[in-house]
């Protein structure tokens, strides 16, 4: 269990473009990305969260200050696209939670 857990830190933190692929393919146990981890994943990858904002919303591992502040303009475009006509694929309570990230308007 040693090696796992040097490898599920030491992963995010070097490459974190394949630590998202490897948690949507096999789905274990994660740990939380840090704030500058997040901005680099985000900004790398600002195209595929905005296509399946569902599928990364869900992960529950970004620093959520960081993703929606890398997000920028493009945060009300990723949150308009969570809400979905049919309830039971509602991401609801972790699309609003991100909410109290944004930054206000003046």
């Amino acid at each position: 269990m040693d090696s796992y857990s040097n490898f599920s830190e030491y992963l995010p933190r070097k490459d974190s473009c394949l630590y998202v692929k490897l948690l949507l393919q096999y789905e274990y146990f994660a740990c939380q990305l840090g704030h500058s981890t997040t901005k680099q994943f985000v900004s790398e990858n600002n195209e595929a969260i905005l296509e399946h904002p569902q599928k990364y919303l869900g992960l529950h591992i970004f620093h959520k200050n960081a993703f929606v502040s890398e997000l920028g303009d493009d945060f009300q475009r990723f949150l308009c696209s969570t809400f979905t006509t049919k309830l039971s694929d509602m991401m609801y309570s972790a699309a609003l939670d991100l909410l109290n990230y944004c930054p206000k308007k003046n």
